[in-house]
């Protein structure tokens, strides 16, 4: 099959976050289309659409794999993957926003992992009183640290007290998250928490897979 599709950077203009970029391949053409990045799909929702702006630099005409070639060799001319304007690094940033937020499900397909998460949730309501909801939370702050920071070396995870946290009250949150940095599982910042520096994350787990949504329960 031969495609009629195009080679584009998106820009944003924002003055916190000029420097931002990503280069792409838009085989059906669309002017509004940005990019299929989660990075770049989060920072247009954070800083607003008005801010982003895309430029064609090349018409291409070719097989799938021939367009593809192209897209690479454009990839190459712009250094996007060294750059760290850019966001075509294997999900990486270079920047402090949080890509990942609470609004995110991430249940691990490993079987390890999985493991893992029980494992350290057992441990945190050992001898007390807990429920589903208070083990799904539980869960879901762990599962969320090892995602951000295997796939996107991320710094930190915002805690903002919506509506994202498996209906439990905010003093079980609190308890929770105080529980869990009692035992070196996470550390809360003022901007959110993260990993605990002394948590390794085992080596088997690092290429572990996600399944990744942003819905609203876990």
């Amino acid at each position: 099959m031969i495609y009629n599709a195009q080679i584009y950077l998106t820009r944003c203009h924002h003055p916190s976050f000029e420097d931002v970029r990503y280069l792409g391949l838009d085989t059906k053409r669309n002017p509004d289309y940005l990019g299929s990045s989660a990075a770049l799909k989060w920072m247009i929702a954070y800083v607003g659409r008005e801010y982003f702006t895309k430029d064609i630099l090349e018409e291409v005409t070719g097989t799938m794999s021939e367009i593809c070639n192209i897209e690479q060799s454009y990839f190459q001319e712009y250094s996007c993957v060294a750059d760290p304007r850019f966001l075509n690094r294997s999900g990486r940033s270079s920047y402090e926003i949080p890509i990942v937020g609470m609004e995110t499900t991430a249940k691990p397909h490993n079987p390890e992992m999985k493991e893992l998460t029980q494992r350290l949730c057992d441990d945190i309501f050992h001898e007390r009183t807990s429920n589903n909801n208070m083990r799904m939370f539980c869960r879901k702050v762990i599962n969320l640290a090892v995602y951000a920071k295997i796939k996107y070396n991320q710094l930190y995870i915002p805690l903002t007290f919506q509506k994202f946290y498996c209906s439990c009250s905010a003093e079980d949150i609190n308890d929770i998250l105080l529980s869990m940095e009692s035992l070196n599982i996470i550390q809360i910042n003022p901007k959110g928490y993260s990993l605990h520096r002394f948590f390794v994350i085992p080596e088997e787990l690092v290429g572990c897979d996600f399944e990744v949504t942003n819905e609203e329960e876990y």
